[in-house]
């Protein structure tokens, strides 16, 4: 087989075909890809089937995994691997839906994961897809007067931030009792590879940004994304079983559309790859 890169939207989502990631590639091909996510933001290999330890090992060829921040959800048998999945539910018996508002995953940590990769492994028949906005396209389309505003700032994230829109009591009662330690990280930083300049915040983990109170930052960061996030920065993935989605969280925010049947099944794996400190 031959690796084959097919360009899915104008400015993100790239579908790699002529490869079976159950198994070992070469550097050439760990090359390819990862290139493709910096050329892409996102990428799409259709048509896996996995084992969870075969899907650990898959993306392995994007670079080392990464612990994630919701262990309650983690695979009993691999547990790196997140699971998410509608029919898990909080202490008052409600659905959970995680990942529904824009968001780059696990700002709270010094050196955040580069890449996060979702595999299906059952969906619903119509809607539940997943939307990735290219954030370097948003700051070259943000009016001045914003980017003047977030010019040289930083977030500082936490467990769970006071310029969440909405805040969940369970993670206020998480961050209580972790008492986790604020991690500043630019709100416009540069990719490594490609060194463009993107906007880079999780709205749940700021609890603000340099300069500005929490409620004024929950503002700003709603002006951020009305302004900066367009349907033509936007692709939406619309899911078969099968498919391993990655997206570059470096230039990439994301969320899930929760407009399906909720009597129907919707169960991902998720793995976070190690990544850098942002700049």
């Amino acid at each position: 087989m031959t690796l084959q890169i097919k360009k899915l939207g104008k400015y993100v989502g790239a579908e790699i075909t002529g490869i079976d990631l159950r198994q070992p590639q070469d550097m050439k091909i760990k090359t390819a890809i990862n290139k493709a996510l910096s050329d892409h933001v996102a990428i799409v290999v259709r048509g896996q089937n996995f084992t969870p330890q075969e899907y650990v090992e898959a993306a392995k060829v994007l670079g080392d995994p990464f612990p994630q921040n919701f262990t309650d959800y983690n695979h009993p048998d691999v547990e790196i691997i997140n699971i998410v999945s509608n029919q898990h539910r909080d202490d008052e018996g409600k659905r959970i839906k995680r990942g529904g508002n824009w968001h780059t995953d696990h700002t709270n940590h010094e050196c955040p994961p580069k890449f996060t990769v979702l595999y299906a492994v059952d969906v619903p028949r119509h809607g539940g897809n997943t939307a990735i906005c290219n954030m370097q396209k948003a700051y070259e389309h943000l009016p001045d007067y914003l980017k003047e505003k977030i010019e040289g700032r930083e977030t500082v994230n936490v467990n769970q931030g006071r310029a969440a829109a909405r805040i969940s009591p369970k993670a206020v009662k998480r961050e209580n009792e972790q008492k986790s330690t604020p991690i500043n990280h630019p709100i416009i930083r540069t990719h490594p590879e490609n060194h463009r300049k993107a906007i880079f915040f999780h709205p749940i983990k700021t609890d603000y940004l340099t300069g500005y109170t929490p409620e004024e930052t929950k503002n700003l960061f709603a002006d951020i994304l009305m302004e900066g996030i367009k349907e033509e920065f936007v692709y939406n993935h619309q899911w078969s079983d099968g498919d391993m989605l990655v997206w570059d969280n470096r230039q990439a925010m994301h969320r899930a559309i929760h407009d399906y049947d909720p009597k129907e099944q919707r169960q991902m794996y998720r793995l976070l790859i190690q990544g850098d400190r942002p700049f």
